[in-house]
């Protein structure tokens, strides 16, 4: 990547499909370097074949965001742009539904499910939030975006309580680490999704009564993810220059106040 300006360079993880591909085209499409970062190498290449053609370039890490060494080259990655990262996005996630598509009952769920959920949503965003913003922070620039959840509002009904606390924890993180870059110039902020059209809601939806939707969400449907990219990228803009330390619902008005 040496020969290329500082700016405009976006770490997205779990970029291999749904919300995450989604924001790593909306980058592309605004000229980023999008340094992409999945599981499954197919999935990533796909995306950032398409990062390409939409005028961006792609930098793939095959990377499990729940293994430290994973990690680690992901922060490589970003440290081979000389320290010029100007948005992370740490959309990576999981939420388990191991019976047909069912969370597992409280009482019922394992040490090890609830810390593979913790590692997944909340730890990684932790060390790439330090170590990615390290380099912000050395800069002087920057935003980070964190995908939160409707979860954090409505409390476990699809997912696990493990993935709510650790949804509702990464919020709690978004406005200390807020509070803390701030000097530094540097935006934190999250967004909270509804329930979108991805695989992970496919693999749940056949558990809904009918009609549930249009009964439950004001505007009468899923989202779809290009509209929870919108919003990140309009988080990591000069538009959004006054916004820190909030967490911005997109859910169709499920959670409307």
């Amino acid at each position: 990547m040496s020969g290329r300006a500082a700016a405009n360079v976006a770490v997205v993880t779990g970029a291999g499909r749904g919300i995450g591909r989604s924001i790593a085209l909306a980058f592309a499409e605004r000229a980023y370097t999008v340094i992409v970062a999945a599981r499954t190498a197919p999935e990533l290449e796909s995306t950032a074949a398409e990062v390409e053609a939409r005028g961006g370039r792609a930098v793939t890490v095959v990377a499990d965001v729940a293994v430290e060494a994973d990690l680690r080259r992901i922060v490589s990655a970003a440290e081979r742009c000389d320290g010029s990262i100007d948005v992370l996005v740490n959309n990576a996630g999981i939420s388990p539904k191991p019976r047909d598509g069912r969370r597992t009952p409280f009482v019922e769920m394992t040490l090890q499910e609830w810390n593979d959920v913790m590692t997944t949503n909340l730890t990684s965003a932790f060390v790439l939030s330090r170590d990615i913003g390290a380099l912000m922070c050395r800069n002087r620039r920057g935003s980070i975006v964190n995908m939160a959840s409707v979860a954090v509002r409505m409390g476990a009904q699809s997912s696990g309580a493990h993935y709510v606390a650790s949804k509702a924890a990464l919020v709690g993180m978004t406005k200390a680490v807020a509070r803390e870059f701030a000097p530094y110039g540097i935006r934190v902020n999250a967004v909270a999704p509804g329930r979108i059209n991805t695989r992970m809601t496919e693999i749940a939806n056949h558990t809904l009564e009918a009609g549930w939707i249009e009964r439950s969400i004001p505007l009468g449907r899923e989202g779809e993810t290009r509209e929870i990219a919108d919003v990140v990228t309009f988080l990591a803009s000069d538009a959004a220059s006054y916004i820190t330390g909030s967490t911005i619902d997109v859910n169709g008005g499920w959670t409307m106040s």
